[in-house]
């Protein structure tokens, strides 16, 4: 059965108003519509298209944003591998699920498998688009963000440098990516001790993400997580607990009361509590983030662990 381009082009709908929904922070009914997006290509016989490796592609990040990580793994594996076959092992959207798949293997602290998927990326970006290109930056903010954590703090900020050189010259001032660049210098330098620097960039990032989309977006939640933990690390507690009292509403409006994100922000506001001597109050939340990541990640899952530090 030939796909017809009516198919086609109704699945590339589907995959834009996923997009769509992302972008204005409703996830759950992203996550819907993403599910019948992959049925839809699967039904119409579009499984060896480009569109449906979008499909594909939208699916995986939807659930890694909703903490289903065996789930994100295998459809992300799928994208690249669809791509491939349709591609060849140099082309952009194969670079694409590389990327994805790295950023996925960093976020569970697999810094070397993420360290060498982000450099086979930058070489096919930077051979295929120029060294200026903001894909490019993408990829060396993300392999930035691999050295920070490996402790090569030099490496990383010489990075960044050239990071944010590509995306001023690139989208001007404000943007997205820039908002994401500011995050992860805020990060390193709180790792070298230079809170006044943090501060400042975290607040930069604040301000510029509520310009770009408002204040519900879920890119403010992590701003403000990001500050509320800065402050929690000088010691100005009350200060933090404010920030992460906002970031466990913001996200159960998004998310709804059972996330993996919602049971980090009551982690992070019992040890903020420990820290203040309010013990009852901090053992209450502990155990009931414990309880969340139960049911949602199972027994053996890392943030388990986690919730008992």
């Amino acid at each position: 059965m030939t796909s017809s381009i009516e198919d086609i082009n109704n699945l590339n709908a589907l995959n834009a108003q996923v997009v769509q929904l992302v972008e204005q922070g409703k996830l759950d009914v992203a996550l819907d519509l993403a599910q019948q997006a992959v049925i839809c290509g699967q039904k119409l016989q579009i499984t060896e298209h480009s569109i449906f490796t979008d499909s594909l592609n939208n699916l995986a990040e939807l659930y890694r944003l909703h903490g289903r990580y065996t789930d994100t793994e295998n459809l992300y594996q799928q994208a690249l591998n669809l791509r491939k076959q349709l591609f060849g092992e140099e082309h952009i959207n194969v670079a694409e699920s590389l990327n994805n798949l790295a950023v996925f293997h960093f976020s569970l602290g697999k810094y070397s498998q993420a360290e060498q998927g982000f450099l086979t990326v930058f070489k096919i970006w930077q051979r295929l688009l120029g060294y200026e290109h903001p894909q490019v930056a993408i990829v060396l903010n993300n392999l930035a963000e691999v050295y920070r954590k490996q402790g090569r703090y030099s490496d990383a900020e010489n990075i960044y440098s050239q990071v944010l050189e590509i995306q001023k010259f690139a989208f001007g001032d404000e943007h997205h990516d820039i908002w994401r660049t500011f995050n992860n210098l805020a990060a390193l330098y709180e790792t070298q001790g230079r809170y006044l620097d943090a501060e400042n960039k975290h607040l930069s990032a604040l301000e510029m993400i509520k310009s770009l989309f408002g204040e519900t977006h879920p890119d403010v939640t992590v701003s403000l997580n990001n500050l509320a933990a800065l402050y929690d690390s000088q010691g100005r507690y009350l200060e933090a607990e404010q920030n992460y009292l906002e970031v466990l509403a913001s996200w159960k409006r998004l998310l709804g009361d059972e996330h993996p994100l919602v049971a980090s922000a009551l982690n992070n506001i019992a040890a903020n509590h420990k820290e203040q001597g309010r013990y009852l109050e901090a053992e209450q939340m502990h155990l009931s983030a414990l309880a969340m990541r139960k049911r949602l990640l199972g027994e053996q899952h890392p943030d388990v662990a986690n919730s008992f530090e």
